[in-house]
């Protein structure tokens, strides 16, 4: 499956507001003893939707069905005092978020001070359906998507543990029954059987 760049409109919303999504420059090797290279996975393919899910979808009005991530599950990710899974911005495979979507999610709270973000329809490799929060967060230089609000009782529902390997997918739904506040975004969560050797290290 071919992947789209991650700049994109959405993107460029996001450094409008002041916020850099570039990395930092590498340094003079000179100046600075090299630091030992982190072992970082990567997928060597991608698997494909599961069949089910995406006939659901389809049921469901589905449109623009497209691949966000592939992530391995940190401890951050299942730390129930956290309860989010993050989706850093630099590591989209797809943008899925509308210049609307992107300002909505990174409205504040006048009195808290806090995202308010988006609620969205969800389904998971069961074909269970819920609604989870859509938020736009600052995470330490960077800023990063979060499913938010309900992730905890999701990822118990389904198993999840740190370590584990998953897809998220977006997709836009026309059907009634299923949008969200007048919102047509929607994802489906996969969770990955890495028996089938799909990943490597570097």
């Amino acid at each position: 499956m071919a992947q789209s760049g991650v700049v994109s409109k959405t993107l460029d919303l996001i450094s409008s507001f002041g916020l850099n999504t570039n990395k930092r420059k590498n340094r003079d090797c000179d100046d600075e003893p090299r630091r030992k290279r982190r072992r970082e996975m990567v997928f060597s393919s991608t698997v494909e939707m599961p069949a089910a899910l995406r006939e659901r979808i389809e049921a469901m009005g589905g449109t623009d069905v497209q691949l966000v991530t592939q992530k391995q599950l940190q401890e951050s990710d299942r730390n129930k005092n956290h309860g989010r899974l993050l989706i850093p911005t630099k590591k989209l495979m797809n943008d899925f978020a509308t210049e609307e979507e992107a300002e909505l999610m990174m409205q504040e709270e006048v009195d808290r001070r806090r995202r308010i973000g988006m609620q969205v329809a969800i389904i998971d490799s069961a074909l269970r359906e819920s609604v989870i929060g859509l938020k736009l967060w600052k995470i330490g230089s960077g800023h990063n998507y979060c499913l938010a609000s309900r992730w905890n009782s999701f990822a118990e529902q389904n198993s999840l543990e740190s370590g584990d390997y998953i897809q998220l997918w977006s997709f836009r739904s026309n059907n009634n029954a299923f949008i969200v506040n007048d919102h047509s975004l929607c994802f489906a969560l996969v969770k990955l059987d890495i028996s089938e050797g799909i990943f490597n290290f570097i």
